[in-house]
């Protein structure tokens, strides 16, 4: 009998190419999913004021 892989990452998503793309975290999981899946941009950190 074979082992799993011992591996950090719990998710992962189709990049729609044949590739994966794989997260530790639910909120990393959903940020690929919405570039990937739902073809939206990822958010990017608002710049403080100067």
């Amino acid at each position: 009998m074979s082992k799993p892989a011992s591996v950090s990452y719990l998710y992962f998503v189709s990049r729609n190419d044949g590739t994966h793309v794989f997260s530790t975290t639910l909120e990393e999981h959903n940020r690929a999913v919405d570039i990937y899946q739902r073809k939206k941009k990822p958010a990017t950190p608002e710049k403080s004021p100067e």
